[in-house]
């Protein structure tokens, strides 16, 4: 008997909303993003003020490069997953099928399927639209809050904290 059933499809929203919950899974939350940020300034600045007061060297130009990949390192890193992830996709608009029960939870599409258990759930993380179920470091399984068919959506993510007993990590967006 499951007790959530949810009827989904991927798409680029969805590949999008992975990419920014897994670069920020990886990297901390927002206070691990501002320093990185303010980091990357002072680095560019200090390599822009070299360049300019002392001459184009080699070191005062990386340290220049140094800078931006700290500040942008983060939007290209989503960026670069969720290309990929379109590029790959070859579940791209396929429906989804995910029945969730007592012990773990199934899923089906027309090209695959499988039996997870909740001890084989490593993290969780739910957003606005969404609720992303991992079972491996680089594999989640992205669930869109909208899809349900059964089951409220408002109360998914403290039933899989149960089952699992992983919390289920908030991102606001």
């Amino acid at each position: 008997m499951e007790q959530y059933l949810i009827r989904t499809r991927h798409d680029q929203d969805a590949y999008r909303t992975y990419a920014k919950v897994h670069v920020d899974a990886r990297g901390g939350g927002v206070m691990a993003r501002a320093v990185g940020v303010l980091l990357g300034l002072f680095i560019l600045a200090g390599g822009v003020i070299a360049t300019v007061y002392a001459g184009f060297r080699l070191l005062y130009v990386l340290s220049i490069l140094i800078g931006l990949a700290v500040i942008f390192g983060r939007p290209l890193a989503i960026l670069r997953i969720s290309t990929g992830l379109r590029r790959g996709a070859a579940n791209m608009g396929m429906v989804i099928e995910y029945r969730f029960g007592p012990d773990g939870f199934t899923y089906s599409s027309s090209d695959e399927g499988g039996t997870v258990g909740y001890g084989e759930v490593t993290r969780l993380f739910e957003t606005r639209d969404y609720y992303f179920v991992y079972v491996a470091l680089k594999m989640a399984h992205i669930l869109r809050k909208s899809d349900f068919v059964q089951g409220d959506p408002a109360a998914f993510g403290a039933f899989l904290t149960a089952r699992t007993g992983k919390p289920c990590v908030r991102r606001d967006y």
